[in-house]
């Protein structure tokens, strides 16, 4: 039916005289360039040889068809209505002839069809890759039989059964197919309304529960995936097995009644026990018969584990037992508790309950109210509770309003004097709450009372300590005043008439060295006029540290944004310009801003860069590090280290204590007082400071102030 040179076209259709490679298209074709002339000669002889050849090849492929159509069953004879559809197709898969039938399956006419209708416009892209297979094997043995095809006519849609015979010509060359069709398109209808088998045998294997189906002779026809995976075999293992070989013996004995019942025509449910893998389970089965024009043909099981519910129907009644003893031992706990509650509420030492009824009559005495109040149940049952009441509120309207309070928000409460039959009093806390049943009725009252004399009486002590420690805080007050006022005092004459010899030294060596001629001082004089002159300006210095130390403690904080890092830049810039020539290599980490005083604060950077200048002059390269620790929830550390002399870490300790000096003053100069202040700024800013270092490597100076909210982390980046 179908040819290997479906891409080619038939002899017809090209012009005999103008074959592909021809002499003119060749000429054309090389006719713009230079070719060897001998080799185009070549060329031309050749491509003529081949054209003679196809020439003969053509005629001998007509002879043979048409004494092939000779030899063969005339198409004429089975023109008319048939009941096959006939086809002729030849080597190149074009329709050469075909019967009426098949003309009006396909709904063409003969015209349309014959020489020009190719077989690849009867079938669908999916029916031509079908058929690969097949037209090899009809290649090969020269014929193909029953071969279901959906062929496309105009317009129209066929289900045929296929069988062609391939004829060949006297040379063994395929020459043409005869193909017979046979219309299924019935039986393929037919077909689509028949169940779907494996549809049906998907939806069982998908059941949880194992299903089977055993014929009249009780022989396994059928299983679902469940059950087989119950009997630890395949189903194709399983089938055909008789229910004595495919189940439990102890399971099949108990079946045999209900498998006789259901082959009468009887659906019938029973449980039984089955041992699988040496365990023991309970089965409730189902069995439906498969009742067929009258006769039963075999009937259908339904197995349903039900170990676990019958395990569970057995813990529940004797969860049943357990619930009644746990009832029972509540019940105990119960009494025992209300027992302990009876116990407790009469034992407490300095609180007492008792019970009021809804209009506030004492209706319950307890033990512990009778010691506390002194008073014995009879001389109380069914009197009203403000016989006990505060001081304040001995009225019946008053306990009343406490009721009323109690019963609008459940609980009431007062501190006060209350009284005792005896007529003493005591300082107690009262607390009523109202007693409501499961529905919110009111049921009546508690009256619980703290007897707090004992902490009334600390609680005045208290109170007296209090005041006497506050007229001894105006009393220290005064005398902190008054000292303040002398320590301006003495500051006041420090600064004014300690100053005054030290001017008048000065100013008098400077008046002898202009009153003397210079041949009368020599250099010994001289030397010893230096040495007063430079001892009375350390002890001006002195008195300047001194001064600016005690200043320091009664200065007031003022409290603002500090940006350290343009303090920072700006002192390290007036060091580098006071240091001449030195090489110091300065790095700089980002430091954040801050809240303080920022006059204060400028000093504590200035006495340390200061410091880390003066004790690293004798390196030939200083290097000075400054940044930040990263800061914690708490506060933020500064520090500032160099590579200078660094001194004996045991001495840490001495090293912020007024005029407290480590090193040899005629080689650092100083008065000792820069770390000193430097202490006292941070300490007064609420943060601390200390100091690391080795002797000969260098020294690290470290500060920390609180994080406030204006602050930002930053980090050292160096």
């Amino acid at each position: 039916m179908l040819s290997h040179h479906e891409s080619s076209a038939s002899p017809s259709d090209k012009p005999e005289g103008e074959p592909k490679g021809s002499l003119p298209a060749l000429q054309t074709e090389l006719g713009p360039t230079r070719v060897d002339e001998e080799r185009l000669r070549q060329r031309i002889e050749h491509l003529q040889l081949e054209l003679r050849q196809a020439r003969l090849d053509r005629q001998q492929t007509l002879v043979a068809y048409q004494d092939l159509l000779a030899r063969s069953l005339p198409i004429s004879d089975l023109k008319g209505h048939t009941a096959c559809g006939y086809v002729v197709l030849d080597a190149r898969g074009r329709l050469i002839d075909c019967n009426d039938t098949a003309l009006r399956w396909l709904a063409y006419t003969r015209q349309e069809v014959l020489g020009r209708l190719h077989w690849r416009r009867l079938l669908g892209p999916v029916q031509r890759r079908a058929l690969l297979h097949p037209w090899r094997t009809l290649m090969r043995q020269g014929r193909l039989s029953d071969l279901e095809l959906r062929l496309l006519g105009n317009g129209v849609t066929l289900d045929t059964l296929v069988n062609a015979v391939m004829q060949r010509d006297a040379w063994g060359r395929p020459a043409c197919v005869q193909v017979s069709l046979v219309d299924i398109s019935a039986r393929k209808l037919g077909q689509q309304d028949q169940p779907d088998w494996p549809l049906l045998q998907a939806l069982a294997d998908q059941f949880p529960e194992p299903l089977s189906y055993w014929d009249g002779e009780s022989r396994l026809r059928y299983a679902n995936r469940a059950f087989a995976a119950t009997r630890s075999r395949s189903f194709q293992q399983l089938r055909g097995c008789a229910m004595a070989e495919a189940l439990d013996p102890s399971l099949h004995a108990s079946m045999q009644e209900s498998v006789q019942a259901v082959l009468t025509g009887q659906a019938c449910s029973m449980e039984s026990a089955e041992v699988v893998r040496n365990h023991s389970r309970r089965l409730q089965q189902r069995l439906v018969p498969d009742i067929r024009n009258g006769l039963v043909v075999g009937y259908f099981l339904w197995s349903r584990d039900v170990t676990g519910l019958r395990r569970g129907s057995g813990e529940l009644r004797g969860s049943s037992d357990e619930l009644d003893g746990v009832i029972q031992h509540q019940a105990r706990q119960l009494y025992e508790s209300e027992e302990r509650l009876r116990l407790m509420a009469d034992g407490v030492e300095d609180y007492c309950i008792y019970f009021l009824d809804m209009d506030g009559l004492i209706c319950d005495w307890t033990v512990s109210a009778e010691r506390l109040h002194c008073c014995p149940p009879g001389d109380v049952m069914g009197q009203h509770f403000s016989m006990f009441c505060m001081e304040d509120e001995t009225s019946r309207q008053s306990a009343d309003r406490l009721l009323r309070i109690a019963r609008a928000r459940g609980q009431s409460e007062r501190r006060g004097w209350a009284y005792r039959k005896d007529g003493s009093r005591l300082w107690a806390h009262a607390v009523i709450t109202a007693l409501r049943d499961d529905d919110g009725q009111l049921r009546g009252f508690s009256h619980i009372m703290h007897d707090m004399s004992e902490i009334k009486r600390a609680e005045d002590m208290q109170l007296n300590l209090q005041a006497e420690l506050e007229q001894r805080v105006k009393d220290r007050t005064r005398e902190l005043e008054a000292a303040n006022r002398d320590l301006e005092a003495f500051s006041y004459s420090v600064s004014h008439d300690l100053r005054a010899p030290l001017r008048h030294i000065t100013g008098f060596i400077e008046l002898l060295k202009g009153h003397c001629p210079p041949e009368a001082l020599d250099e010994t004089a001289l030397k010893y006029l230096g040495t007063i002159t430079q001892a009375a300006q350390t002890m001006s210095q002195l008195i300047d540290g001194l001064l600016s130390f005690s200043r320091l403690g009664r200065a007031t904080v003022n409290r603002s944004v500090v940006d350290f890092d343009s303090v920072v830049h700006g002192l390290q810039a007036m060091l580098q310009a006071h240091s001449g020539q030195r090489l110091i290599e300065w790095q700089i980490g980002d430091l954040p801003t801050v809240r303080g005083d920022a006059v204060l604060l400028r000093e504590v950077w200035s006495n340390l860069l200061d410091n880390a200048v003066k004790y690293t002059r004798h390196q030939p390269v200083t290097h000075i590090r400054i940044g930040c620790l990263p800061a914690t929830d708490d506060e933020q550390t500064f520090f500032v280290r160099d590579n200078g002399i660094g001194f004996d870490a045991q001495a840490a300790s001495r090293l912020f204590g007024v005029f407290q000096r480590l090193h040899n003053a005629r080689e650092f100069e100083g008065t000792g007082i820069g770390l000193a202040l430097v202490q006292r700024i941070v300490e007064r800013h609420g943060g601390r400071v200390w100091a690391e270092s080795e002797v000969g490597v260098g020294s690290s100076f470290y500060f920390c102030l609180p994080v406030a909210p204006a602050t930002r982390p930053a980090f050292d980046t160096l």
